[in-house]
């Protein structure tokens, strides 16, 4: 009797699953075996980031105690190093006022103040800002001042992912954003890093095709070919990815950082090099050069042979000049999965007004060469988001305008406007 019941129990499972599987728009270029990893994956990923959820909101219902609780831990980590030393960690980690110790011993500190530290890394000693050591040193944009060159560890990447990624699929599981089986087209280009005389990477600590999960996800989950992700001119692979992303009638969003790569690879879905490629099988001459022979031709095989409909479906989309191309080029696209905030709310606007009306912009991640600062909980469709920090990826502390006394969490005024002093997992205060 136990044995039928468990039996019938397993098969109505079964049907349960299966139906959820057909159920779900695929995207035209999975194979059966690359749609049921998917669907596998996204299960697996929203169990996932549903306990992270339930960890973050109790970390934030707790914030106080585990910003001291992190703190503690970072000094106690790296209270041998150079940098520790120096600074006395040691004694901060047992203060029974860990905080206030750490506030009233540590002044405020800019790059300049750490550069010496980060030199001595770059020159292959260890010890000095991690005891745990660094995996690369982040090179920045110098969006916000100069290039600075900034200490990865192992805690990083790992949090970013555990504490920030995992959430955000909480995060679009909520608004039924999993609830598909079609590619995404994300936007990532190959880095071409330079390494000390020691073999420390340096360059941008973003993910990417140099990462080593990277072509696990991609081969399931992304309409570019593992050969678009090894070209270096970042123009052409912007092309290839565009081009890759238009052959599919069923793509699901479009990822990126920021909201300007998105608005560009629309932007090229007007370029007929793409509608041609598309109906002839084919790369143009220029693409070819540009690349190199060998990844034009494993391009070409991943385009498999002309496809006629398919670019007139293109040409007769980017005819009409008005907004909302993206809906016209993929009638079941999603969203838009990029950063469209602060500074990059201008474009964020521009792109909701032409060619990406009527295509939701989730901004959900905010993060720096730094490390994962906050997440977007319940992201806007205009781009726009309120970021909650994220306890556990750095100690927070805020300085206003008009003094020069940080304040914690539990001190500030709604309202009014701080700037946001950070000690990272990166050895960093």
């Amino acid at each position: 009797m136990i044995r039928r019941a468990v039996s019938a129990a397993a098969g109505a499972a079964t049907s349960i699953q299966l139906c959820r599987f057909l159920a779900r728009e695929r995207s035209d270029e999975h194979s059966f075996g690359t749609a049921v990893e998917q669907f596998l994956m996204f299960d697996a990923l929203r169990v996932a980031g549903a306990g992270m959820r339930y960890m973050h909101d109790r970390d934030c219902a707790a914030f106080e105690r585990t910003q001291r609780t992190l703190l503690r831990d970072l000094l106690a980590q790296n209270a041998e190093t150079a940098y520790g030393r120096a600074h006395g960690f040691g004694a901060l980690a047992t203060s029974e006022d860990v905080v206030g110790a750490y506030r009233r011993r540590m002044p405020l500190a800019t790059y300049a103040d750490v550069e010496p530290y980060v030199k001595r890394i770059e020159a292959g000693e260890e010890n000095v800002l991690n005891a745990a050591g660094e995996t690369m040193l982040a090179r920045t944009s110098g969006t916000s001042g100069r290039v600075a060159l900034l200490p990865t560890t192992a805690a990083m990447s790992s949090t970013f992912f555990v504490r920030g990624i995992l959430v955000v699929f909480d995060v679009l599981a909520r608004r039924g954003c999993l609830d598909h089986l079609q590619h995404s087209c994300k936007l990532a280009f190959r880095a071409t890093p330079r390494f000390t005389e020691h073999g420390l990477r340096v360059g941008p600590n973003s993910s990417g095709p140099q990462d080593r999960s990277f072509e696990k996800l991609r081969r399931v989950l992304y309409s570019t070919p593992k050969a678009g992700y090894e070209i270096l001119d970042d123009e052409a692979a912007l092309f290839v990815h565009a081009l890759f992303a238009a052959k599919d009638r069923n793509l699901g969003l479009v990822e990126a950082n920021f909201v300007t790569l998105p608005a560009r690879l629309l932007g090229l879905l007007r370029d007929e090099r793409i509608a041609r490629a598309i109906e002839t099988g084919t790369l143009d001459d220029d693409i070819r050069t540009r690349i190199g022979d060998g990844l034009a031709d494993e391009l070409e095989e991943a385009l498999r042979g002309p496809d006629a409909e398919r670019a007139a479906q293109l040409r007769e989309a980017a005819a009409d000049a008005g907004p909302g191309l993206a809906r016209r080029v993929w009638p079941r696209l999603k969203f838009i999965l990029s950063n469209g905030t602060g500074s990059f709310a201008p474009h964020a606007q521009r792109l909701r007004e032409g060619a990406g009306r009527g295509v939701p912009v989730l901004s959900t991640v905010l993060a720096a060469s730094e490390g994962l600062i906050g997440v977007g909980l319940e992201p806007s469709d205009d781009g726009d988001s309120v970021y909650c920090l994220v306890p556990r990826a750095m100690f927070f502390e805020f300085l206003p305008l008009d003094s020069d006394d940080t304040l914690l969490a539990d001190e500030l005024v709604p309202g009014r406007l701080y700037e946001l002093v950070v000690t990272t997992l990166g050895g960093l205060c």
